[in-house]
């Protein structure tokens, strides 16, 4: 179950899908028709955007990032992570498949984490070090012990590129290594 904070942040990015939306002048409709003929395959239909709008279901990392795609907006100016200024948009070349998107997720995961905590900290200290510094990403945003914990099976699968990261745990991740959604695979 969601806490306030993780309502929050999808309530604050169903408002800011809405005026996005409404610049363009497109309904849900025809929003959900985009989503569908673009080159991804993520397929909604217009209940389910009718959900995002809400803020009432949360998505997956790669379902946003095709959201971004369409629109062809920056993931800041729908859901800001860092404090840094909004980027211009850009293309995310992953998006064709959602197997690309994982292994490209997969690769940028393992080389953050790498990054993070140097060459001479072996496999499983690397990990519990990583777990250790989500969760305290994920208190530090006000989440849930539910939502701020990771399994070491969660993040194995992550890192093999067998799972496509829900939208709040790609904010977490952001978060610590303090990067916008978009910008995750620079």
């Amino acid at each position: 179950m969601r806490n306030n904070s993780e309502n929050s942040l999808l309530e604050d990015l169903g408002t800011n899908l809405n005026k996005s939306l409404y610049q363009k002048g497109w309904s849900q409709v025809k929003f959900a028709e985009l989503l569908r003929t673009a080159d991804t395959e993520f397929t909604p239909s217009q209940p389910d955007i009718s959900h995002y709008l809400w803020g009432t279901v949360e998505m997956g990392f790669y379902e946003f990032l095709c959201i971004c795609q369409v629109l062809e907006t920056h993931s800041s100016a729908l859901l800001p992570v860092t404090n840094q200024p909004k980027a211009k948009y850009k293309t995310i070349t992953c998006l064709k498949t959602r197997d690309n998107f994982r292994q490209e997720f997969a690769k940028q995961l393992t080389c953050l984490i790498n990054n993070e905590t140097g060459n001479s900290m072996k496999t499983k200290e690397k990990t519990k070090h990583f777990i250790t510094n989500y969760t305290d990403a994920g208190y530090e945003l006000g989440f849930s012990d539910d939502q701020s914990a990771i399994a070491d099976s969660t993040l194995y699968r992550y890192r093999k590129g067998l799972r496509n990261p829900p939208l709040l745990n790609a904010v977490i991740l952001c978060h610590l290594f303090k990067k916008e959604l978009s910008d995750f695979f620079d």
